[in-house]
């Protein structure tokens, strides 16, 4: 059971209406009378007292949340004296099933971009090699302690790339020795964006020192 501007994972959401007196003729009540926003192939279904209204998720394309909304208002149907209906309370339940991704990249000191499985000879500094993470969606959860990194000395985390709005980005900067590979990965669900959606798993970056 889900409250209002609940987040919901589901693939797909199904509104519960349950009525004080079943509708005479029962073909008054069709999925027409009910007032919705963002309901993605609706399916209407029920009887007597008892009636459900079905929606397929709809998450945004930039992977938020989108809001549905489904209400009731007054006067859709009568009872068997003919008196009207009161107006429902609206529901508002906020979709989201797209799961945030990472996308890692990374610079050297002297700030070129950095190929996974490059080697670079500017990597003497104590920020020699610098990781990027760029996170689709906003999160509240990723930190140092979610990245695996190797060979990463003297890390300093930099999350002040982070908030709102995107892009959303977080640094780790390594320290490298001569001849070191530097690597970084995720494991999957080690963040969740709003609605807790974790991510799916990073393969390994890595590059190496060879600074002699």
């Amino acid at each position: 059971t889900l409250s209002t501007n609940a987040y919901s994972r589901k693939s797909v959401i199904t509104w519960k209406f349950t009525l004080s007196e079943p509708p005479v003729p029962k073909s008054n009540l069709i999925v027409g009378d009910f007032t919705q926003t963002n309901c993605v192939n609706p399916l209407f279904s029920g009887t007597d007292k008892i009636w459900y209204l079905r929606c397929d998720a709809n998450s945004a394309a930039d992977g938020s949340s989108t809001d549905i909304t489904v209400n009731l208002p007054a006067a859709t149907f009568t009872d068997k004296a003919g008196t009207d209906n009161q107006a429902g309370t609206a529901v508002v339940i906020k979709s989201d099933i797209v799961k945030p991704t990472v996308t890692i990249t990374a610079t050297d000191g002297a700030s070129n971009s950095l190929t996974n499985g490059a080697t670079t000879s500017d990597a003497t500094s104590p920020t020699a090699i610098t990781f990027t993470f760029t996170v689709s969606e906003l999160t509240s959860d990723f930190v140092q302690g979610d990245v695996t990194a190797t060979g990463c000395n003297s890390a300093v985390w930099d999350a002040s790339g982070a908030p709102a709005p995107a892009p959303y980005v977080y640094t780790l900067a390594c320290a490298a020795a001569d001849g070191t590979d530097i690597s970084v990965e995720l494991a999957k669900d080690v963040l969740t964006d709003a609605a807790g959606n974790g991510n799916p798993a990073v393969s390994k970056f890595s590059v190496t020192s060879d600074t002699s």
